[in-house]
């Protein structure tokens, strides 16, 4: 039901993961032959939330293994990667999907599949792989990513596209993306979202170091990390004192 993203959405993190695991119970008793990849991609998106997602790498290897003709796993699988430090695997399924996008069915999961593409980008480097990646998803640019239906979500589209600009070197239209992804978190009220976003926007103001910038990005840091320590977003968390500590443009 939509009972764990809803709890996700606003950063409860416990109850997502009480509800998921409610849900998976249902799916074995019902027999589900999907109720171990429905379970495991709401785990996946959890664990990026929360940032702890080192006990998720060989699960997810292993449902690649069980489940190949899924084209959008290859892209969760290298999110858990990226994110537990497994930089050269990540990259690998990365440019795999870089060289041909169209490998990605276009279904429930699509979309998941590509924003889970975009924190692979940003996380490994790759600015190599963000325009053909942003170029399929800027057409979505007002809408959410919600998970097949209705199992899981991963926030505002405009977010990840402030990523993607950033990568590219478009810094004016990153501003845009984020403000857009910043303003639709606080109306949804979406806290996670809004610490994260104002996380990556911070990110971004410091790389273009225009007048002003350090101290726009300063404060976007400090709301990221009072969200963040608030509702227990360690992925966040780290990334905004890893950016904090970045010195000032001269």
């Amino acid at each position: 039901g939509l009972r764990s993203p809803l709890a996700l959405l606003g950063g409860r993190f416990d109850g997502a993961q009480v509800f998921a695991d409610e849900s998976l119970e249902i799916g074995i008793a019902a027999d589900n032959p999907d109720a171990f990849v429905v379970w495991g991609t709401q785990a996946v998106i959890l664990a990026w939330q929360r940032g702890e997602v080192r006990h998720l790498v060989e699960p997810a290897q292993q449902l690649l293994e069980q489940f190949p003709d899924l084209s959008a796993l290859p892209a969760e699988v290298a999110l858990v990667e990226a994110l537990a430090g497994r930089h050269d695997e990540a990259r690998t399924k990365l440019r795999a999907y870089a060289a041909d996008l169209d490998v990605l069915v276009f279904d429930a999961i699509w979309m998941p599949a590509l924003v889970a593409l975009v924190e692979v980008c940003r996380i490994v480097d790759a600015p190599e792989c963000a325009r053909s990646i942003y170029e399929r998803l800027v057409p979505y640019a007002q809408t959410l990513c919600v998970v097949s239906l209705n199992l899981s979500e991963m926030g505002p589209v405009s977010r990840s596209l402030g990523v993607l600009a950033s990568l590219m070197g478009d810094y004016s239209r990153a501003e845009v993306h984020f403000a857009d992804a910043l303003a639709t978190s606080e109306r949804i009220g979406a806290p996670p979202h809004v610490a994260r976003t104002s996380a990556d926007y911070a990110r971004m103001l410091l790389s273009r170091g225009a007048a002003g910038d350090h101290e726009r990005a300063h404060a976007l840091l400090t709301q990221a990390r009072s969200i963040a320590e608030r509702i227990g977003q360690g992925g966040v968390l780290a990334d905004v004192n890893g950016l904090a500590e970045q010195p000032a443009e001269p």
